[in-house]
């Protein structure tokens, strides 16, 4: 049973955390809580009563409605810090100008925030086909994998494993940095550490029957996975946190940050 705390407020993003909402309960037996913010925007009543409705014929497990105190991002991370959660979901605020000045992002600091997979919605979606797991070379991003497995074999999706190898050991080996003009075996070579990692990781899918294929690029991790979504058509991208401890820690988070704001696609943080 996946117990998801859905974020609604009525508006035109937060239709699109409902129609995910949707997706992930007729794949997955669900129980979904339906969170309003007392101090953020009201979602009307005629909306909440849809999607209670639509919720409740999609829905195998129970479906509850509560109201927390504050903006919605004070909402979200109270009730995730009061009741258990497997995952958090919500549509970003789109704010622009001086309102991100002032309150920054309501998806980032959710995400910092919570000890909770988060799942982003971030546009109108029926369906989740085709996934993307940004995997890195340390085994921490094994338990990332394993999560990925689940969603595809429970979604019946296709999951396309990316790689980037940093540019900065491409510097000390002498290669000529950009993508495409090195082979599989030189790209594994400035890390070798990673490519029992990667194996382990298209084990991992495979036994779930949803390996697609692996992609390497070599470059910036942020640039390179935004990138491939350019190029690739992909349903979900799938991000694994806490893969690091104290300054790399930061590092990482500050990445993970970045990657999940300008992401055009529904994003899973893994945590």
């Amino acid at each position: 049973m996946m117990r998801i705390l859905l974020y609604v407020d009525g508006s035109h993003n937060s239709q699109w955390a409902l129609q995910v909402a949707l997706v992930v309960s007729r794949h997955f037996e669900t129980e979904l809580t339906l969170l309003v913010a007392e101090g953020g925007k009201g979602a009307d009543h005629e909306w909440l009563t849809r999607a209670r409705e639509q919720l409740l014929t999609a829905t195998v497990g129970t479906l509850r409605d509560v109201t927390q105190p504050g903006s919605a991002e004070e909402a979200i991370l109270a009730e995730s810090a009061a009741q258990t959660y497997d995952l958090i979901l919500l549509a970003p605020a789109g704010r622009r100008g001086l309102s991100r000045l002032l309150h920054g992002s309501r998806v980032a600091q959710v995400v910092r925030q919570s000890n909770t997979s988060v799942l982003v919605a971030r546009a109108p979606l029926t369906d989740i086909r085709r996934m993307m797991v940004s995997v890195g070379g340390t085994r921490q991003s094994l338990e990332m994998v394993e999560v990925a497995a689940h969603w595809a074999q429970a979604l019946g999706a296709r999951a396309t494993i990316l790689h980037v190898v940093s540019q900065l050991p491409l510097f000390f080996q002498g290669l000529t940095a950009g993508e495409g003009h090195h082979t599989t075996d030189e790209l594994l070579a400035i890390e070798p550490e990673a490519r029992e990692v990667l194996q382990e990781a298209v084990s991992i899918l495979q036994q779930a029957d949803a390996f697609d294929r692996l992609l390497l690029r070599e470059g910036l991790l942020e640039e390179r996975v935004l990138a491939a979504l350019e190029t690739e058509s992909i349903d979900l991208l799938v991000l694994g946190a806490n893969a690091a401890s104290g300054v790399n820690r930061l590092l990482l988070d500050d990445l993970c940050d970045r990657l999940v704001q300008k992401s055009p696609i529904t994003t899973l943080v893994v945590r």
